[in-house]
C-alpha cells in the first residue's frame, strides 16, 4: 500500500506516513522497503524535513539504507547534496544514481552533474539529458540548452520530442524565433513530429518576438494537419489580436466550434481587446463575455465590468 502510494501522480505522502505510523501501532516490524516506498511518497512532494526525519529514523532503527533508499530521498535542489552523502556512506553511484540527481536539480546543477558523470566513465542517459534540457529550459538558460544538445549529438544521443520540446522552451521565454525555426527545421529533417506542446511553443516565441505572420502560419497549419491546437494556443493566438475584439470573438467561438473550453484567461485575453476597442459593438460583446464568465461559476473581477 506505502509502495502505491509513492508511485501514484502526483503522489500520496500523508496516507504513506499513515499506513507507516498504523503499522508501528500495530508492532509490525517496518523494512527497509516500507522505508524507502515512504520516503520516496515524501521526496516527490517535495517534503524534504519528512525525507530527512524518515531517513533518521530509519537509521536508528538499523534498517539498510541503500542506493534505492537514497535515490528515493532526492527533492528539487538536493541531487548533488545526496551523492554526496552516498558517497560519504560508501555506497555505488552509478548512472542511475546520477540520473536521478540531475532530475532533481536546476539548470547549472544538472550542467555539472552531467559533466561530472561524462569525466567519471558513464554516458548519460537520453532521460538524464531530458531532465537537465528541461531544467535549462525552466532557468530561461537557452545557451546551456543549446549546448547541452550539441552535446547529447556528440555522445551518440539522437534528441527525442522531448528534448526539442524543452529547449523550444527555451526559446519561448527568450523570444528566439530563428533558433526556434532552426530547431523545426532540424526535428522535420529527424522526422521528430511536433506535438501540441512543441508547436505552441514555436507559436509563443514568435509572439514574444512580434512575428506574427510566423505565429499565424504555425497555427493554420495546426489547424489544417495537426497536432491540434488547444487551450493555450488559441489564448496566445488571440494576444496578437489585441486591438481587434472582432477577431478575439472569432477565434473564440471557433475554440468552442472545436469543444475546447475557455478558462478565465482566455476570457480575460478577450475582455481585453474588447477594452482596447471602446465602441459600442466591443461593449456589447463584453457584456456577452462577462455573463458567460458567471454562468461557467467564473470569477468576475469587478474592475472588469467597470
Amino acid at each position: 500500500m506505502i509502495d502505491a502510494c509513492a508511485k501514484a501522480r502526483p503522489s500520496y505522502p500523508e496516507l504513506a506516513l499513515k499506513l507507516l505510523d498504523d503499522m508501528k501501532q500495530k508492532g509490525i516490524a517496518l523494512t527497509e522497503y516500507s522505508y524507502n516506498s515512504a520516503i520516496h511518497a515524501c521526496g516527490k512532494a517535495g517534503l524534504i524535513e519528512e525525507v530527512d526525519r524518515l531517513m533518521n529514523e530509519m537509521k536508528i532503527s538499523g534498517c539498510e539504507q541503500n542506493e534505492i533508499t537514497y535515490s528515493a530521498s532526492m527533492t528539487k535542489g538536493t541531487g548533488k547534496r545526496v551523492l554526496g552523502d552516498m558517497k560519504l556512506a560508501g555506497l555505488n553511484i552509478d548512472s542511475q544514481a546520477y540520473g536521478a540527481a540531475i532530475k532533481h536539480e536546476d539548470s547549472s546543477g544538472s550542467a555539472q552533474l552531467l559533466k561530472e558523470s561524462s569525466k567519471i566513465g558513464f554516458t548519460p542517459t537520453i532521460e538524464a539529458y531530458n531532465a537537465a534540457l528541461s531544467s535549462a529550459a525552466k532557468g530561461e538558460n537557452l545557451n546551456l540548452a543549446k549546448d547541452m544538445l550539441r552535446k547529447m549529438r556528440l555522445e551518440g544521443i539522437t534528441p527525442n520530442l522531448k528534448s526539442y520540446s524543452s529547449v523550444l522552451l527555451a526559446c519561448s521565454k527568450k523570444g528566439d524565433t530563428e533558433e526556434a525555426l532552426s530547431l523545426y527545421e532540424q526535428m522535420v529533417r529527424e522526422n521528430v513530429a511536433p506535438d501540441t506542446m512543441a508547436m505552441n511553443h514555436i507559436i509563443s516565441t514568435s509572439v514574444r518576438a512580434k512575428k506574427t505572420d510566423i505565429a499565424m502560419s504555425f497555427f493554420e497549419a495546426m489547424l489544417a494537419k495537426g497536432p491540434a491546437p488547444n487551450k493555450h494556443t488559441y489564448t496566445v493566438i488571440m494576444g496578437l489580436f489585441s486591438k481587434s475584439f472582432e477577431k478575439v470573438i472569432q477565434l473564440l467561438r471557433h475554440m468552442e466550434k472545436m469543444s475546447i473550453d475557455a478558462d478565465e484567461i482566455t476570457y480575460k485575453v478577450a475582455l481585453k481587446s474588447c477594452a482596447n476597442s471602446w465602441d459600442f459593438a466591443a461593449a456589447k460583446n463584453a457584456l456577452v463575455l462577462l455573463k458567460e464568465m458567471r454562468d461557467k461559476g467564473m470569477e468576475v473581477d469587478q474592475r472588469e465590468v467597470d
